[in-house]
């Protein structure tokens, strides 16, 4: 087993972080781990049975920045191995690669303004020519806090790039499956929420939500 590959697996098992406090409103967190996936399928061919393991990898790395009711940044990177095995020597093993990187903001400056941003980056270099290999995704909310911080308007794009696409590779001993996707479509929604709460004959909150949209 190389090296890369124990790191991966070590990293993979759970999630760590560490948190770096500059001064009282400032502080820096270290985020790395991963997720494992295994999938286990009895197939045929010819008459001879084999099973194929399907084994998925994805350590992560990410920064986050904070200060405080000022600003949020929150770079990060993720990587998925994939390997499709098969226990006869007859078929050969597949192995994919995927990649994605991506930056959450968040500002709360003037007061009552929050704004938002989500935006990731995609990379699938392995699907077929013709396919979209490579996608960029951005939502963004702007909110402003009213009726003295009961209530909120709130403006939400999602896909603000419309680019988001989904194209993905299935791949068998005897096929290998490209296939491209919109997964949802660009669009804008405003909203306004107000809570309010009143308290019970025994003490209990009594939380209502009305969203008008």
């Amino acid at each position: 087993m190389s090296m890369l590959m124990a790191i991966i697996i070590l990293v993979c098992l759970g999630n760590y972080s560490k948190k770096f406090k500059i001064d009282s409103l400032r502080n820096v967190k270290m985020n790395i781990g991963g997720s494992t996936n295994f999938s286990k399928n009895i197939n045929f061919n010819n008459e001879v049975q084999y099973a194929s393991k399907v084994t998925s990898l994805s350590p992560n790395v990410g920064v986050d920045f904070i200060w405080d009711k000022v600003f949020e940044f929150k770079p990060y990177y993720r990587i998925t191995f994939t390997n499709n095995a098969y226990d006869i020597n007859a078929f050969e093993d597949r192995t994919f690669t995927r990649h994605a990187a991506g930056l959450r903001t968040a500002t709360f400056m003037p007061k009552k303004l929050e704004w938002r941003n989500d935006i990731s980056f995609n990379y699938n270099p392995d699907v077929a020519q013709g396919f979209q290999n490579t996608a960029w995704l951005r939502n963004s909310t702007l909110a402003y806090s009213v009726l003295k911080d009961q209530g909120a308007i709130t403006l939400k794009v999602y896909d603000l790039l419309n680019q988001n696409t989904n194209a993905i590779r299935n791949a068998t001993q005897d096929y290998i499956e490209d296939s491209q996707s919109i997964v949802l479509k660009q669009y804008f929604m405003l909203s306004l929420s107000w809570k309010f709460n009143s308290l019970g004959s025994k003490g209990e909150s009594n939380d209502r939500n009305m969203w008008i949209h």
